[in-house]
């Protein structure tokens, strides 16, 4: 993800983007402060997340279940 502040002038905010997305701040201290915290949440171990097996399976891989249409 590609983080980056700006300042705006009129009126004077500075914006931190986030890719697509952006948060406007009324200070440098709290643009730089929400940056910090988002990338030390994004640098962040995450576990892999399990998943129990439906009754009746075999195997420690989750069956695939497809819903709705593609294409």
């Amino acid at each position: 993800m590609l983080i980056t502040i700006t300042q705006q002038q009129a009126p004077l905010r500075w914006t931190v983007h986030m890719d697509a997305w952006f948060v406007h701040f009324t200070s440098l201290a709290a643009a730089e402060d929400f940056v910090h915290r988002l990338r030390a949440r994004l640098d962040a171990p995450h576990p892999w997340p399990s998943v129990a097996a439906p009754s009746g399976t075999t195997g420690s891989a989750p069956a695939l279940i497809r819903t709705g249409g593609y294409g």
